[in-house]
Formats: C-alpha cells, sequence, structure tokens
C-alpha cells in the first residue's frame, strides 16, 4: 500500500511541473517542506531517478523558497546470455511420384493420352519426357470423317546438368520435341461452310525442334565490383515435314561493370538464323542481329528507375530477287516504378522496344497452319510507351490496370492463301501498324479459392494492309478453381474473342471476311481417390458455339471425357 502511495505521489509531481515550492507558516524563518522519497526500481540497474534540492537563495525574510527538482536518467548496457543454437532433427521425406500416366475417352469418339517421366529431383541432373495427345471422329464442323480423325499430338524429351568447380558452373540443357496437329479446315477453297467428302484428308502439319543451350556461370570475385556474370551459347534446329528447316545460333553475355560505386549491367549477344525452303529454293533467308542494353539500376526512397538503351545493327539476306536489307537501331529502355503504399498500391512506366528475326518456329507458334512454301520471313521492330498501377484492394484482392501504345514496323499478319491448291493453309504478310492497348487484371486467392481474369481491348491502325488480319479488338479471360475438400476440385475456364477481320487477296477483287466472335466456357472436376490415384470430368465448349479459328477452320463442337491419372 505505502509503495503505491509513493508512486501516487510521484506521478503528481510530474504533473504539476518540473518546480516544488515550499509551504508557508507564520513563524519567521520557519519553513515546512513536502519530501518526496526518491523511488527505488525494483529491477536491479534499471533506470534511476533522483531528486536534488539546489538552494538558490536563502534568507531570513518572509520569501518563497523554490526547489528544482532535474530529472536524472542512467543509462545502462544490458547483455543478455547467447541463445544455445537450435538443434534440428533429421526428418525423413516419402518420394514424390515422379511419373504419370492419364487415359480418358469422351463424345464423339474422343480419346486422350497424357503421360510422363522424369528423373529424381536431384539439383544438377534431370531428365525426362512428356506425352500429351488426342484425337476425335466428329465434332468438327458438326462433320464425322471416321477414315481420317482429327488429331493433335506433343511428344518433348529433356535433360539438364550443371557441373561446377570453384567459381564458375557450367549449366547444360538438351531438348527435343515432335508437334503433330491435323485440322478439317478448307485446304481446297477459301470458302467458309462448305462440306468435304467422308475420305477427304485433312489438312496435316508435322514439326520438329531441337536445342542445346549452355551457359557459364561466373562468381564474384571478392573485392572486385567489375566482373562477368554469365556467357551463354544456344543452337536450335526445327523443320516441319515437306522438310523446310531454320538454324539458329545465339551467343550472349551478362557482366557488371562499375563506375565511381554505381554498377553499369551490359549485357551484349549476337544472333544468326539460317531457313531453307525445299519447294521454293529461292525463298532461303539469311538474317542476323548483334547488339548490346547497359543499363543502370537505381533507387531514391520509394522510387525504383532504369536507365538504358538496346543499340544494335540487323540485316536479311535472301535468295530471291529482293536481295538484302539491312539496319540499324537505337531503342530506350527507360522504366520507373513508385510504391505509395508498399505491397498495396504502385505506379510503374516504361519506354522500350525490341527486335525480332521472326523465326520459322516463332511463326508456326502463331498460326500452325502456315504453309512454308509460301512463308517469308522479315526483321520486325517495335517500340513502345506503358503506364499503370497495380497493388491490393484488399488482402487477398490484386489488381492491375496498364496503357500501352506501340509502333511497330513489319508486324506479321496471318491470311488465307489465294489458289485453289490443296494444303496450302495459311500465309504471313508484313504491315506497319499502331496498336493502342488497355487492359486490366484481376486475381482472388484466399484458402480454398483461386480466381484471376483479364480483359484487353485493342485497336490497330495498319499502314498498307486491308486490315488487322484475324486480331481480335476485344479479349476476355477468366480462370477459376475451388477446392470443396482436400478430394475434390472444381474449375472454370472462359474465353471471350471479340469478332475479327480475315482476308483473302485472291485474283482481281480482294475478299474480306468478317468472323463473328465467341465465347468458349469449360468446366473441370476432378477427384484425388488418394495421393497416387484421381479421376478427372472435363466439358469443354458448353455453349456449343460454331466459330473459325483462322477463316476456314472451324472450331470443335461440345466434348465432354472422363479420364483417369495415375502417379507413380
Amino acid at each position: 500500500m505505502m509503495s503505491r502511495i509513493k508512486r501516487i505521489g510521484w506521478s503528481a509531481l510530474l504533473l504539476i511541473g518540473p518546480f516544488v515550492h515550499g509551504q508557508e507558516k507564520n513563524d519567521l524563518g520557519s519553513i515546512e517542506l513536502q519530501v518526496i522519497e526518491r523511488y527505488k526500481g525494483r529491477i536491479a540497474e534499471a533506470v534511476k531517478i533522483s531528486r536534488n534540492a539546489d538552494f538558490i537563495d536563502t534568507t531570513t525574510h518572509k520569501l518563497s523558497v523554490r526547489y528544482e527538482v532535474p530529472i536524472q536518467t542512467r543509462q545502462f548496457e544490458f547483455r543478455p546470455k547467447p541463445l544455445k543454437p537450435l538443434t534440428v532433427a533429421k526428418a525423413s521425406v516419402s518420394k514424390l511420384p515422379l511419373h504419370h500416366l492419364r487415359v480418358g475417352f469422351g463424345l464423339y469418339g474422343l480419346f486422350t493420352l497424357q503421360g510422363s517421366i522424369a528423373s529424381d529431383r536431384s539439383r544438377k541432373k534431370q531428365w525426362g519426357a512428356d506425352l500429351d495427345m488426342w484425337s476425335v471422329r466428329n465434332g468438327v464442323g458438326d462433320l464425322a470423317y471416321p477414315s481420317n480423325p482429327h488429331r493433335q499430338m506433343r511428344l518433348s524429351a529433356h535433360m539438364k546438368n550443371i557441373l561446377s568447380r570453384g567459381k564458375w558452373a557450367l549449366k547444360n540443357r538438351l531438348e527435343g520435341g515432335h508437334e503433330g496437329i491435323s485440322y478439317y479446315g478448307l485446304p481446297s477453297s477459301w470458302a467458309t461452310n462448305i462440306l468435304l467428302p467422308e475420305d477427304a484428308a485433312p489438312d496435316r502439319r508435322n514439326y520438329y525442334a531441337f536445342t542445346y543451350a549452355g551457359e557459364l556461370k561466373l562468381l564474384k570475385v571478392p573485392g572486385s565490383s567489375s566482373h562477368l556474370r554469365r556467357i551463354g551459347m544456344e543452337y536450335s534446329f526445327f523443320s516441319d515435314d515437306t522438310q523446310s528447316s531454320e538454324h539458329l545460333f545465339s551467343v550472349n553475355q551478362d557482366a557488371v561493370i562499375d563506375l565511381s560505386g554505381q554498377e553499369l549491367d551490359l549485357g551484349a549477344g549476337a544472333d544468326f538464323l539460317r531457313t531453307e525452303f525445299p519447294e521454293n529454293p529461292f525463298q532461303g533467308l539469311r538474317l542476323y542481329r548483334l547488339g548490346a542494353e547497359p543499363s543502370i539500376q537505381s533507387s531514391y526512397g520509394d522510387l525504383e528507375f532504369t536507365v538504358g538503351v538496346k543499340v544494335g545493327a540487323y540485316g536479311r539476306r535472301s535468295d530471291s530477287l529482293e536481295g538484302g536489307k539491312n539496319g540499324i537501331y537505337l531503342l530506350p529502355d527507360l522504366r520507373a516504378s513508385y510504391s505509395f503504399v508498399p505491397t498495396y498500391f504502385r505506379m510503374f512506366a516504361q519506354w522500350s522496344g525490341d527486335v525480332s528475326l521472326n523465326s520459322f518456329e516463332e511463326l508456326v507458334k502463331g498460326n500452325p497452319f502456315i504453309s512454308s512454301a509460301r512463308m517469308d520471313q522479315q526483321v520486325s521492330r517495335r517500340t513502345w510507351v506503358e503506364g499503370g498501377m497495380e497493388g491490393r484492394i484488399i488482402d487477398p484482392l490484386r489488381f492491375r490496370a496498364c496503357a500501352r501504345f506501340t509502333l511497330a514496323d513489319q508486324m506479321p499478319l496471318y491470311f488465307r492463301m489465294p489458289g485453289e491448291l490443296p494444303n496450302m493453309g495459311m500465309a504471313v504478310l508484313y504491315d506497319d501498324m499502331d496498336i493502342g492497348s488497355l487492359r486490366g487484371e484481376l486475381s482472388y486467392k484466399k484458402a480454398d479459392w483461386d480466381l484471376s481474369g483479364w480483359i484487353q481491348w485493342d485497336s490497330y491502325d495498319t499502314d498498307s494492309a486491308f486490315a488487322a488480319y484475324h486480331l481480335p479488338e476485344f479479349r476476355l479471360g477468366l480462370n477459376g478453381t475451388y477446392r470443396l475438400n482436400s478430394q475434390m476440385e472444381t474449375g472454370l475456364r472462359l474465353t471471350h474473342i471479340g469478332k475479327r477481320t480475315a482476308f483473302r487477296p485472291d485474283t482481281g477483287i480482294p475478299i474480306a471476311n468478317e468472323l463473328a466472335g465467341y465465347i468458349d466456357l469449360g468446366f473441370q472436376f476432378k477427384y484425388a481417390y488418394n495421393d497416387y490415384l484421381t479421376a478427372h470430368l472435363d466439358l469443354d465448349n458448353v455453349l456449343g458455339q460454331s466459330y473459325d479459328i483462322w477463316l476456314g477452320y472451324p472450331s470443335v463442337g461440345f466434348m465432354a471425357s472422363l479420364s483417369v491419372s495415375y502417379r507413380f
């Protein structure tokens, strides 16, 4: 109780002020003082407060005597005993399944087969192979072709290893694969909705690829800020079933140079591409590109920025009568971002560009039905300005919104080949265009929900082409999964592609076709019986929309399949 009264008294003194005044009596020279005892801390060596009376003036007159009570703080150093190091007991983890096999059947004779094998998950050595195939005898344009089913197949294999010695590490990667696709488009006519005979052969394409990549990574030398980070080399071979082939050689390096305490990132490289077309020997091409990309990254508070430039040269040598083309490019590389509220709101901007050789492999990824007999290649150059914002609305809900304006030189466009020869497929031409884009993205991840969606609008201003062939102005996508429990999970996939303009530059009067937009809706459901056995139900094109992917290549209709996968 006494201790509590003392603390209350000391608190009252601090509230009154830094000065204590003496109480006065009638007796001359007799002064009664209000004395507060010294506070004693309960924790040894803690902060102590002392009060010392300072008698500035003494007198026999009846005057007020003031006493200063300075508050003194004593500092002390606390050195706790170090904690004993923790000992972590070794725990054994069961080996995860490495191999996977999935077999399924569905409507209209649908058959699916997926499989993969892989080595152990060693960091220094890895190998594996994957197979993905499906085939259907109906559902393409509501036509049945029992003797020539529509199918797609992808087979790939890879091997990686890392050799490390002291201050360097050598990474090697080998990849190879085959992709086959057949489709009941209209290879013999540009017109749509023409019924082909039952024994008609589909438009088939087969592609083969091989890649070797090596990278020598060097560790930083102690005491030196300027050093070579890595040197890389890559060789790629790509061909199709017409024996058209492509060879791509690439070398690149990445280094750091110290400039008065500021690090300069210096990336440089060169690409050489050789394409051969046996069906048209006058279209053999040799293209090259070499350049450097110096840049400096820095920050000032919450502002981060990069200042750089992309400079180099490119060339094109053709065996045709067109001859060769050469050029020099100088593109900015300026990027900046500012975090107004860390992890919740950030704004960003960029002014940059790139140069592409438009390899045979790149064009096939854009449209697998390109005819190599009519394919040409040009070097494309793009420059764009972009700005936007991203962050979180609430903790699990993230957003991103941006606007971009692009100046594209020699951009590839796909269109239907003229003429009536079979299996001519699609063609590619190049045109300069200005592209304006707006894009928004949302994602929600919390507990058992995983949702994401995006929307994009593009405008195209072409230079000489009739339109931006097969490029939609409006696109939308939505994906989501929901885990019902530890064994069951359901999913949703929705894609909306707006209307597009397709074009066939026939002899005489050009003909343009407007392809209608479409919505492709799909559902998935899976039930995991255990860690190894899982059942899948897939519903594709649930709305049964009939649309053309490319002019003359109709979509697959509504499909349903049931499959079982086993991991071992």
